[in-house]
């Protein structure tokens, strides 16, 4: 059960961080966020 958990937790982390990266500027200031840290959190593994 605990690896079922572990790989449903890095698939979720992993779709968050590509809709991230769709975001445009305009998106992503919405939230606070810059293009820099947005490309920060894309490059991390999945883990």
């Amino acid at each position: 059960m605990r690896l079922l958990a572990s790989v449903k937790s890095w698939r979720r982390r992993s779709g968050e961080r590509r809709e991230l990266d769709a975001l445009d500027e305009r998106m992503l200031k919405d939230i606070g966020l810059t293009r820099d840290w947005a490309m920060v959190e894309r490059s991390k593994y999945f883990w």
